[in-house]
């Protein structure tokens, strides 16, 4: 199974003022072992093809959708990762700057069959903090905080 990621920047005054830049990676658990995904099967320009996926991805995360990027100036990639068949978990790191204030939130992913299923998804303008998050993420995952914290870099 493939999993699509999003890395891009946007400028933009209409319908409100922005300035955004993203950059996810990705991360697999497998036997409560995590690694990141590295290896690439595509990478391609973000076109207004990826409308759906983009508003999917980013409406809740961070009040974005193509909206926002055709009215302004945008640059971005769709990146594919081919996640094994062994993976129990996918966790999604999104790197952001915001108008020259840089963060992270993250989303965690369960993989039932051919499906991925959000099970636990942060927004960018609800503040969580590192304590919290990573309760959040080892209630679920059943992985120690402490080696979430290590192996995420959160």
């Amino acid at each position: 199974m493939n999993i699509k990621t999003f890395n891009f920047y946007v400028e933009s005054n209409d319908p409100r003022p922005i300035k955004v830049r993203v950059r996810t990676e990705i991360f697999i658990v497998i036997d409560s072992k995590i690694s990141q995904l590295i290896e690439k099967v595509s990478e391609r320009p973000l076109t207004l093809e990826d409308m759906l996926d983009f508003d999917r991805e980013f409406g809740n995360k961070f009040t974005l959708s193509m909206n926002d990027l055709i009215h302004g100036s945008y640059s971005g990639v769709v990146v594919e990762y081919k996640v094994p068949g062994d993976a129990l978990w996918v966790i999604k790191k999104y790197i952001y700057e915001i108008d020259g204030r840089d963060g992270y939130i993250v989303a965690l992913y369960r993989i039932v069959g051919e499906k991925i299923k959000t099970v636990y998804s942060e927004r960018v303008y609800k503040k969580i903090g590192k304590e919290q998050r990573l309760k959040n993420l080892e209630r679920y995952t059943g992985i120690d905080g402490s080696k979430l914290s290590r192996e995420l870099g959160i």
